[in-house]
């Protein structure tokens, strides 16, 4: 059970009857009431104690009130206290000083009880609004400014100083592996070690915010621009090596965190560059560990700007009806026959040139598009092999198999045309480790119900793990191009190829070599025992209405 927030009143002054007029006066408000009697003492507890409401005498010895207000302010934590100042003068430099130090009102010697107590339950009410603040801007985990402070305090000084990005994987991985705890205490440790170093290394003041486990942000004040284009490497390469050097003892247990950074140089963007490239590399397992974010960003526009025109290309080739399918023979290595071919999608684009699936795969994934494109696919092979003997090959990915309406209208065509449906192959392609080899499974056994035939496409990939392998049941396995490419030339290639020729003679699955070149390729698998293959000595895929004028290839 949460306990309600007992606000706490720190009393400066070096008058103890005034401290006890001042008690007595408040004494019904619910408060702490801490005192001190001088402004040094008073200014130290301060940024211990961090106060909601501070009532500071002007004139003390060793340290006056503004002076002692100017030192609070200074830092970050206490920056939004409300202080008021104590005093028995009117005089205007006397109030002058007293706000500039940060002083935010005044209370008036001799001191007027309805009023005093009217002000300090005011600034109170005001205190609580700055503590849910202050709690909503920081970090709870190692109590620093969290992303909301960081910014603030950017938009209040227009971006006018440099960024530095911080991101540890080990803080949370040892999170995961050690419990929060560990996790927490070894957080806590790496931002003091980098507020030391970096106290001590930089030149000029610095600020660190806690974005996120294990994300840092160092936010220098830098009008002079000693942080620069030309500066910036060669500093933060000697920040990064005394980081690199550290070890951080938590529980008996040594850590050592490895930092991938990135720089951001003043301007008015300079956060969002940050933290588009910061976010550029969460995932990155190799890399430079420091990259400049202006850098970064303008290689993303490049991108999107590249990703927005062809986006614009696919939806066009649908409306178009430039969704092409081109095929490529699928031949018996012992005769040279033609016994199929397998489909492969293309688009036109507007000034007719025809892209392959390099060039618009991609985006066409992550895109609404994409599952029509398939469809187009379906529909043309459909046209062309549903009365050929022709074996027809077609490539689905997890895309196609996770989508409702591709699966449902793949299988109600299969089942329209039956003899389509014996002669065609679906190329499962693009194998992501976090598949749902269920939904996988079962969208094979439809196929397979239908007379359906199923390849892997590429082995080597997602699906090549030998379990899921015979999990799925599929009927052939085609070969990556990149072992075949290599067989003549590599005894490595030979022995991977022989290894797979051998267990999917015991699997009981018919083999398709990919990138067969050259008459020797043929031969050396012809050797292994491999019987189908394709690859430009027998043909380069060609637009599948050639293929239905029989203008390049026989019918089978």
């Amino acid at each position: 059970m949460k306990h309600a927030h007992t606000p706490v009143l720190l009393i400066v002054d070096d008058s103890a009857s005034s401290r006890k007029v001042l008690r007595e006066v408040l004494r019904d408000l619910p408060v702490e009431i801490v005192e001190e009697n001088n402004g040094r003492s008073g200014a130290e507890r301060a940024l211990q104690i961090l106060p909601d409401l501070i009532l500071m005498d002007y004139r003390m010895p060793v340290m006056d009130g503004p002076e002692a207000v100017a030192q609070i302010r200074s830092h970050q934590l206490a920056a939004r206290i409300p202080i008021l100042m104590i005093t028995g003068e009117t005089a205007s430099d006397k109030m002058l000083s007293s706000f500039q130090s940060g002083v935010l009102d005044f209370i008036h010697k001799p001191f007027d009880p309805v009023q005093l107590k009217a002000q300090v339950e005011s600034y109170l009410r005001l205190a609580e609004i700055n503590r849910r603040f202050v709690l909503a801007t920081m970090d709870r985990v190692t109590e620093r400014p969290n992303m909301m402070a960081l910014q603030e305090d950017v938009d209040d000084e227009g971006g006018c100083n440099p960024l530095l990005f911080l991101r540890s994987k080990e803080v949370a991985a040892v999170r995961r592996l050690y419990g929060a705890e560990i996790g927490d205490q070894l957080e806590r440790s790496v931002c003091a070690r980098i507020e030391d170093i970096a106290g001590k290394m930089f030149r000029v003041a610095c600020h660190l915010y806690v974005i996120d486990r294990g994300s840092l942000v160092l936010r220098f004040i830098d009008p002079d621009g000693y942080i620069d284009s030309e500066s910036a490497p060669t500093i933060m390469r000697t920040f990064e090596h005394h980081l690199g050097e550290e070890e951080f003892e938590v529980e008996n247990l040594l850590f050592t965190c490895e930092f991938r950074m990135v720089v951001s140089l003043p301007g008015p963007t300079v956060l969002d560059d940050g933290m588009v490239a910061f976010e550029d590399g969460r995932d990155a397992i190799r890399g430079p560990s420091m990259v400049f974010a202006g850098e970064v960003v303008a290689q993303r526009r490049e991108t999107i700007h590249a990703n927005l025109q062809t986006l614009t290309t696919i939806r066009n080739s649908l409306r178009e009806d430039q969704v092409l399918a081109y095929a490529q023979p699928l031949v018996d290595l012992r005769s040279g026959n033609t016994i199929g071919y397998e489909c492969l999608m293309r688009i036109r684009d507007a000034a007719g040139l025809v892209l392959t699936p390099y060039q618009f795969l991609d985006v066409a994934k992550s895109s609404r598009y994409y599952p029509d494109m398939t469809l187009r696919m379906l529909d043309q092979a459909r046209r062309v092999f549903s009365d050929s003997s022709c074996k027809c090959s077609l490539n689905y990915s997890i895309v196609d198999v996770e989508n409702k309406r591709v699966v449902e209208r793949t299988i109600a065509l299969l089942k329209e045309y039956p003899r389509f449906a014996r002669n065609l192959i679906i190329e499962l392609v693009e194998q992501e480790d976090g598949s749902d080899f269920n939904l996988i499974g079962g969208f094979i056994q439809q196929l397979r119900d239908c007379g359906a035939q199923v390849a892997i496409d590429d082995f080597g990939s997602g699906y090549s793990n030998l379990r899921r392998l015979v999990e799925l049941d599929f009927t052939y396995v085609k070969i990556d191009g990149s072992l075949v490419r290599d067989i003549v030339t590599s005894e490595r290639s030979q022995q991977l190829v022989n290894w797979v020729v051998d267990f999917a003679r015991q699997a009981d699955i018919e083999l398709i070599a990919e990138f067969v070149e050259t008459e020797e390729h043929r031969q050396r698998l012809l050797e292994m025992g491999v019987t189908l293959g394709q690859g430009y000595l027998y043909g380069r895929p060609v637009a599948l209405t050639d293929i239905l004028a029989g203008q390049q290839h026989s019918r089978c």
